[in-house]
C-alpha cells in the first residue's frame, strides 16, 4: 500500500462530478423511498426527526447542492459539515459530502464519505470519483482493480466512460501512454450527437496523442470536441497551440 500523502498540485480528474437531489428529497423528504439510497437512510431519517424536521434538512441539502454547482465549495462543505453532526449514514449527504471533499482535494475524507455511501445505497455511480481518490493518492493498482469490478457490473454509459477516463489518466501518469490510449480504444468513434461524456473521452484521447507526439491525431480529435456543439473546454486553444 502507498504512504503517499495528500498532494496539493493535484486535480481532480477531467470527468463529471455533478449532483443532483432526488426529486423526493426536494418535494418530500419525509417520504423518500428506500430505492432511492437504501433502508438504512430511511432508518437514519426516522431516528432524526426528534432533531430537525425533514424540511429543515430538505432546505439545508438543497442550499449545499446549490453552493456546489456554483463551484462555492468551501460555502457548501460548512452546511453540510454541521449537517453530519446531526445525521448520520444518510446517502444522500454522504455523497454530496463526499464530492465536495473531492473537489477541494481531500482524497482521504472523501473516500470515507463516497465508499460509504456506495456501500449503503448499492451505487456505483461514484467509482470513477472514488477511482479518481485512489489515483491521485498514488493508489494506480487500486484504480485498476476498481475499474474491472465496475465493468463487470455493466454499468450506465457514463459512469463506464467516466471510469476509462480516469483508468487512462491513471496509467499515463505511470507513463503508459499506449495502454492508456488501449483503454479508450472504444471512444475513438465520431457520434453525430455526442453526449458531455463522449466529449471528454475525446478530450482526453487529443491529450494522450498530445503527449505522444503524434499531433495530426491530437489535432483531430480536439476538433471533435470543437464542433460537438457542447461545452469545448479549452480545445480551441490547444488545437491553435498544435496546427
Amino acid at each position: 500500500m502507498s504512504n503517499k500523502s495528500e498532494r496539493a498540485d493535484d486535480k481532480p480528474t477531467f470527468i463529471n462530478h455533478d449532483f443532483e437531489l432526488p426529486e423526493e428529497i426536494v418535494s418530500d423528504l419525509g417520504e423518500l423511498p428506500e430505492i432511492v439510497y437504501g433502508q438504512k437512510s430511511k432508518e437514519s431519517l426516522a431516528s432524526f426527526q426528534n432533531q430537525w424536521s425533514t424540511q429543515k434538512v430538505a432546505e439545508r441539502l438543497a442550499k449545499a447542492s446549490e453552493l456546489y454547482s456554483r463551484d462555492r465549495y468551501q460555502d457548501a462543505l460548512r452546511i453540510l459539515v454541521k449537517l453530519k453532526t446531526k445525521i448520520k449514514n444518510f446517502a444522500p449527504l454522504d455523497e454530496l459530502h463526499g464530492l465536495t471533499l473531492y473537489r477541494l482535494g481531500k482524497w482521504r475524507p472523501a473516500l470515507d464519505e463516497l465508499e460509504k455511501m456506495e456501500l449503503n445505497a448499492g451505487s456505483t455511480d461514484q467509482t470513477p470519483v472514488i477511482m479518481d481518490c485512489y489515483r491521485a493518492l498514488g493508489r494506480a493498482k487500486k484504480v485498476q482493480e476498481l475499474y474491472e469490478e465496475l465493468r463487470k457490473q455493466s454499468p450506465g454509459p457514463e459512469v463506464l466512460a467516466e471510469a476509462k477516463i480516469v483508468l487512462a489518466k491513471t496509467l499515463a501518469e505511470q507513463g503508459e501512454i499506449d495502454r492508456a490510449l488501449e483503454a479508450m480504444a472504444r471512444s475513438q468513434k465520431a457520434i453525430r450527437n455526442p453526449h458531455p461524456y463522449h466529449v471528454r473521452q475525446w478530450y482526453v484521447l487529443a491529450e494522450l496523442y498530445e503527449n505522444k507526439g503524434d499531433l495530426t491525431r491530437a489535432a483531430g480529435f480536439y476538433r471533435m470536441v470543437v464542433d460537438s456543439g457542447l461545452d469545448s473546454y479549452d480545445a480551441v486553444d490547444r488545437l491553435l497551440e498544435i496546427t
